[in-house]
């Protein structure tokens, strides 16, 4: 199988799911208004996840006890500063 995919915005974080949800469906409708070759369009659907993604480096979020995100220097950085603040 292969796959596009669009990234909306993590609507989880700013109460933004049904509205990430309605353009996901605006986005398909789009693309099956202007793919030709696929067979009764059944392959285009949308489908979401709640896995939370690092904004630095695309990889799973995960964090300490403490808060402090684990995946990658840019993303403790962003968080020590903050600390600091």
């Amino acid at each position: 199988m292969y796959r596009i995919v669009i990234e909306l915005p993590q609507p989880y974080k700013n109460n933004m799911h049904e509205e990430c949800l309605l353009l996901a469906e605006k986005i398909k409708d789009g693309i099956i208004r202007h793919v030709d070759g696929i067979p009764d369009k059944g392959g285009i659907y949308t489908d979401w996840n709640m896995r939370e993604i690092c904004s630095y480096c695309n990889q799973s979020w995960e964090e300490d006890e403490d808060g402090q995100p684990l995946c990658c220097n840019g993303a403790v950085e962003e968080f020590e500063k903050k600390e600091k603040t």
